[in-house]
């Protein structure tokens, strides 16, 4: 019996999540740009955009990999233009961009902060993000004007 019973457990165990809720959160596709305006030393600069939340994750942590060569964590910010993406510059050689994977990590962490107890990965390669269909670029708001000096007084 207590054998059935240890046996019933590690069963579902194995079909039980730990957390977070994979149907929540837009499909949001990730894709990439070439900005030539950026390119120097021979080397293209490539703009990652993906998604800022995943199936009800957030994203914490971008890395970019060449294999058995480099791993490293890329800074990501805003997608500029693209809502609900965060962005990530790459500067690299044209050689290199079949090559470069990407590693997108995502946690119940939304502030990016503390521990990490669970969530997904997903990987990417960059020639398939350069294929990859984009959404429509939407201008963003202007910065509101400051006030000047006359109107205060």
């Amino acid at each position: 019996m207590v054998r059935y019973l240890l046996w019933l457990m590690m069963a579902v165990s194995f079909y039980t999540q730990a957390c977070g809720d994979e149907s929540k959160g837009p499909k949001l596709n990730p894709f990439a740009l070439i900005n030539q305006e950026f390119a120097r030393d021979g080397l293209q600069n490539f703009e990652i955009y993906v998604a800022q939340k995943h199936k009800g994750y957030y994203l914490t942590y971008f890395e970019i990999k060449l294999p058995g060569t480099l791993s490293v964590g890329a800074v990501f910010s805003e997608g500029f233009g693209y809502e609900g993406y965060y962005s990530a510059p790459v500067l690299l050689n044209e050689r290199s961009v079949k090559q470069l994977e990407i590693i997108l990590h995502y946690s119940t962490t939304a502030d990016k902060k503390g521990m990490v107890m669970c969530g997904n990965s997903v990987d990417l390669s960059l020639r398939d993000l350069l294929d990859a269909k984009r959404p429509k670029w939407v201008e963003p708001l202007p910065p509101p004007a400051p006030e000047s000096e006359s109107q205060s007084n």
